[in-house]
């Protein structure tokens, strides 16, 4: 039995460069991240709730930040369920910088792991937002 392919290709006047036989250029990792996030073994490590970041930024990083804002992450983002963790990355000491603690609220369990088991320092009961 023999199975023919279509000639068919999607094109669009977005970009003259697209085609959509061939794997996009510069998405690997957001693909990598929905592979997964999208994969059933993770669904045990999915994760809603509040989490913490202790972040040290300059005034103008600081400046472009907005409260209650959604955010859109183009990198793995880690966080802890544990305020007293985030604290433990503040610089107090820096006067170019500010410390900053960052509270996150994850509604969609599908953004985020809790990889405590998994994580590199035991103890911070960390969740990864991806």
């Amino acid at each position: 039995m023999l199975f023919a392919g279509s000639d068919f290709r999607f094109e669009s006047n977005i970009s003259k460069k697209y085609r959509d036989d061939e794997p996009p250029n510069g998405f690997g990792q957001y693909l990598f991240a929905a592979v997964i996030m999208n994969h059933p073994s993770i669904e045990y490590f999915r994760h809603t709730g509040i989490t913490y970041r202790g972040m040290n930024l300059s005034s103008i990083e600081l400046s472009q930040y907005v409260p209650d804002a959604r955010i859109l992450t183009r990198s793995f983002l880690s966080t802890s369920k544990c305020i007293d963790t985030a604290f433990l990355y503040l610089q107090f000491d820096n006067p170019s910088l500010r410390p900053v603690l960052c509270v996150y609220r994850i509604n969609q369990s599908y953004t985020s792991l809790a990889i405590r088991e998994l994580s590199a320092i035991q103890g911070e009961d960390e969740v990864l937002i991806v």
